[in-house]
């Protein structure tokens, strides 16, 4: 049996970028109580999503971004090609099919249920509660159907 297991970040990416909105204010820490952990906010960034990449051993992140830009740049598309495959991470921009602002084709779903056979992927967007975001209410549901199932990280 084949099954393909897809691994979400965005709750954690967008803990991260908030912090690093906030980190202006000096002194001020980001909590990640799932871990028992206490991040300073500038050691919080590209290199603690890559720690959390590699301990998922996630190959591939998979941007669903229909907008893959925000106020902290190190987190727009461009930027994250580079860093992340410089972490031996590749990066995939896919908001054009997989994006939210959009009716998401069934090709599209078939497309990552079929790209994930082989790899592990981490698919991300901007919401943080997994609960509300498409890629649970709408990718993760239709992945199913392709015997392709989603944890949230």
């Amino acid at each position: 049996m084949n099954i393909q297991r897809l691994d979400l970040i965005a709750g954690e990416l967008h803990k991260i970028k908030k912090a690093l909105i906030q980190a202006r204010r000096p002194g001020m820490r980001l909590e990640r109580k799932r871990h028992d952990l206490q991040h300073r906010i500038p050691e919080a960034g590209p290199e603690k999503v890559i720690e959390i990449l590699k301990a998922h051993k996630v190959e591939v992140l998979v941007d669903v971004r229909s907008r893959p830009y925000g106020r902290m740049p190190v987190f727009n598309c461009n930027a994250m090609e580079r860093w992340l495959p410089s972490a031996g991470i590749d990066y995939l921009w896919k908001g054009d099919i997989l994006g939210g602002f959009a009716p998401i084709e069934e090709e599209a779903i078939k497309w990552l249920a079929d790209f994930g056979r082989e790899r592990t992927v981490c698919i991300i967007c901007m919401e943080a509660d997994p609960e509300k975001c498409h890629r649970k209410m709408e990718i993760g549901r239709r992945l199913e159907g392709y015997r392709a199932f989603v944890n949230h990280i």
